[in-house]
């Protein structure tokens, strides 16, 4: 089951948004400034994109939780895609909406919206990485097809970094941009219980805790039995400040998911908190 799966189960649907992308440009004296956020219409293959159509507008959650990130210096933007020719990835192209903000803004052409982002010269590295098709839900397939593609597109036009946004949550207090991993539980010489991560998702959500205000994140574990059978144990979750303050460096040299070393540091499983009503009622 997905998170998303979980928490319509829970009744918690209608808080949790679609992922995107966090932006930053990248060169010296504007990493870090101005970043931004995109979000993009998903793909469905049963819908017709053809250019020229009226455009549609963000979903209404997705402008009130950008609203909040607006107020404190992130912008967001809303992708959607037109294809001229079916089956045709290379005829797609991209159309954005600023939104989040009080007034209305017309779709523009992504080249004209960023065009305070330094073009890229030479072709983005296609297939630098590979990713396992057969582990991702069904009913998430066209989501995450639509973030990779839209990656890879995005990338080839600028020189930029990318980080991948899992969702974000909507709290009754706070904004919670959410990070979500799968992990197995790892023991140390004492027995005692941890859930490893790398430093990519930790240095993400440092990023949020920033904005101390009015944003905060949260980091989702799916907890899997082993790395083959890869079945569901149980949802867990912990917000950055608290995984920031129990976080140690790990004790063990885990390989991540994509057969490649990665820094990792360990949080002890007993600082999270299992997945429940109640639990999210309190954010």
């Amino acid at each position: 089951m997905s998170l998303r799966g979980k928490l319509i189960q829970m009744n918690f649907g209608d808080r949790f948004s679609q992922g995107g992308w966090l932006i930053f440009q990248v060169g010296e004296g504007v990493k870090g400034l101005n970043p931004i956020f995109i979000f993009t219409q998903t793909i469905k293959p049963e819908m017709d994109y053809y250019v020229g159509r009226k455009l549609d507008d963000p979903p209404i959650p997705l402008h009130i939780i950008c609203s909040t990130m607006y107020h404190f210096g992130v912008k967001s933007y809303y992708c959607v895609p037109s294809i001229s020719v079916n089956n045709d990835t290379s005829s797609i192209t991209w159309d954005t909406k600023l939104f989040g903000i009080p007034s209305t803004s017309p779709y523009t052409s992504l080249i004209s919206t960023f065009s305070n982002i330094s073009l890229r010269k030479i072709n983005y590295k296609i297939l630098r990485y590979h990713i396992e098709a057969n582990q991702i839900p069904l009913v998430s397939l066209s989501e995450e097809f639509t973030k990779k593609y839209f990656k890879l597109h995005f990338q080839n036009q600028f020189m930029c970094e990318m980080l991948d946004v899992d969702g974000i949550f909507w709290g009754e207090k706070l904004t919670y941009p959410v990070e979500i991993r799968e992990v197995i539980v790892v023991k140390d010489k004492s027995q005692r219980e941890f859930f490893e991560i790398n430093l990519g998702p930790h240095a993400k959500l440092s990023f949020y805790d920033l904005k101390k205000d009015k944003l905060d994140a949260l980091f989702f574990v799916k907890e899997i039995n082993n790395l083959t059978d890869r079945q569901l144990v149980n949802w867990w979750w912990i917000t950055f400040k608290r995984l920031a303050f129990f976080s140690s460096l790990a004790f063990f040299s885990m390989r991540n998911f994509r057969q490649g070393g990665s820094t990792t540091i360990n949080i002890p499983k007993s600082q999270f908190s299992l997945l429940k009503c109640e639990n999210l009622s309190e954010l």
